[in-house]
């Protein structure tokens, strides 16, 4: 899965920095994942609608509650 409208976080070249990035920012709802493309940043909801099918890249959706994010793809 991968959508459009992300920001790449170029200092986030891990899944946990990825991950992280998203937890300390409050405009993040997601971030999309790869090695190769390492992470990226969503600070809107529309990209739910524009996921697209993509095996190099996991999307992470943060929580309601802001505390968690949790993989929407595998």
């Amino acid at each position: 899965m991968g959508a459009d409208g992300a920001t790449k976080i170029a200092t986030a070249v891990t899944l946990e920095a990825c991950l992280s990035a998203c937890r300390t920012d409050e405009a993040c709802v997601a971030v999309e994942y790869s090695e190769r493309e390492k992470c990226w940043m969503h600070k809107t909801t529309t990209y739910a609608a524009t996921l697209k099918a993509n095996d190099e890249v996991t999307v992470y959706h943060q929580e309601e509650c802001g505390m968690s994010l949790k993989q929407i793809n595998s």
